[in-house]
């Protein structure tokens, strides 16, 4: 509970840092690590390593809007089409994280 606590702590702050840029610009590496374990132990396997989703009903995460930040908020805490609501599970701050994480892989990606 404590490193729950803290990790949401750090990700609150971080998310702020994150989400007041201007558009364009990078999200926060350390959110985006952040969200990039998280990816890993929530999204990878269906969503796929890359964004990729393999195939399945999972949506292709290289193709999500990366300036609708609510959107995908609600997507993941709520749930859609075939994914389960997530909203028992992740914090607020967690899906900033996951936001962060998947936005900088498709900025990376383009390059």
């Amino acid at each position: 509970m404590i490193c729950r606590t803290w990790r949401g702590a750090l990700a609150a702050a971080l998310a702020w840092s994150c989400l007041t840029q201007a558009g364009g610009r990078a999200p926060d590496s350390a959110l985006a690590e952040l969200g990039g374990q998280l990816y890993l132990q929530m999204c990878r396997q269906c969503h796929g390593q890359a964004l990729q989703s393999s195939g399945a009903a999972a949506a292709d995460l290289r193709q999500f809007p990366p300036d609708d930040p609510q959107r995908f908020h609600e997507s993941v805490m709520q749930g859609k089409n075939g994914m389960p609501a997530h909203d028992d599970i992740l914090t607020d701050e967690d899906v900033d994280a996951l936001f962060a994480y998947v936005t900088a892989t498709q900025q990376a990606q383009r390059q």
